[in-house]
């Protein structure tokens, strides 16, 4: 089974070393200046992958194989893919890529990364160390010959770019991650308000008060604690015979 925590030390390891190259392209740069060499372009060269052996390339060329032939048997026996769009109706063609989810998909690829090259989790990536499927260890085009076998099309295009991505459009129970802090979040509604307050208070017994400052949460879990309000309306036909209501109001 994946540790949350063996991921954990690894990108810490990872944000380390990225500081130590940054800081060491930093000299460079400057002992150089003659020559500069942009970080872009340092990205870049990283970017490209190094020739694969002989080996490496097979298994590629036979995973695409076997992805094209499980689809085209998907295909015959539940025809194709069908995406529910926001009208309600199904297509064939999938909706726009919805912001908040591009993001959280985003933001946790390197943790599902790290999962699926644990042993027992992917046997494709177990047997061969590459995967075009999920893009490890293979070049941008084998990733994508590998979706279009399925029928898919990649998530990050040739820049690395997450296509419908929209900074600072997060994390929706964040203040300015989707829902502005002075905007009633649907999580603080009548409906699931109950429910919302009853996870924090679960949550804070458990962690400390520190965790909502920790996650950002401080201004739904205020949110919740309001009692929903008591609204006045004038009745089209007072009757003061109600009881418990004030002559021309009724309580809703």
């Amino acid at each position: 089974m994946p540790r949350l925590s063996d991921y954990l030390v690894k990108e810490a390891a990872t944000q380390s070393q990225l500081v130590q190259e940054t800081s060491q392209q930093a000299q460079e740069a400057s002992a150089s200046a003659a020559s500069p060499v942009s970080a872009a372009g340092l990205a870049a060269s990283k970017a490209v992958p190094s020739q694969e052996p002989e080996q490496a390339q097979q298994a590629i060329a036979d995973e695409i194989s076997r992805l094209q032939k499980q689809y085209e048997r998907r295909l015959h026996e539940h025809g194709p893919r069908l995406y529910r769009h926001a009208d309600g109706s199904l297509q064939t063609n999938p909706p726009a890529p919805e912001p908040l989810t591009v993001a959280n998909r985003r933001k946790w690829m390197g943790l599902v990364q790290h999962c699926r090259a644990q042993p027992g989790v992917n046997m494709q990536l177990e047997k061969t160390g590459v995967s075009a499927r999920y893009h490890v260890r293979t070049s941008h085009d084998q990733h994508v010959a590998a979706m279009a076998a399925i029928g898919l099309t990649p998530e990050v295009d040739t820049e690395g770019s997450w296509p419908g991505y929209q900074p600072g459009k997060g994390d929706p129970l964040r203040a300015g991650g989707g829902v502005a802090a002075d905007t009633p979040h649907p999580l603080a509604a009548p409906a699931w308000r109950d429910a919302t307050r009853g996870v924090f208070a679960r949550s804070i017994e458990v962690h400390g008060e520190s965790i909502l400052e920790r996650n950002g949460w401080q201004h739904l879990w205020a949110a919740v604690q309001v009692q929903a309000p008591v609204r006045a309306v004038q009745a089209e036909d007072p009757s003061p015979a109600d009881a418990g209501q004030a002559p021309g109001c009724t309580l809703q």
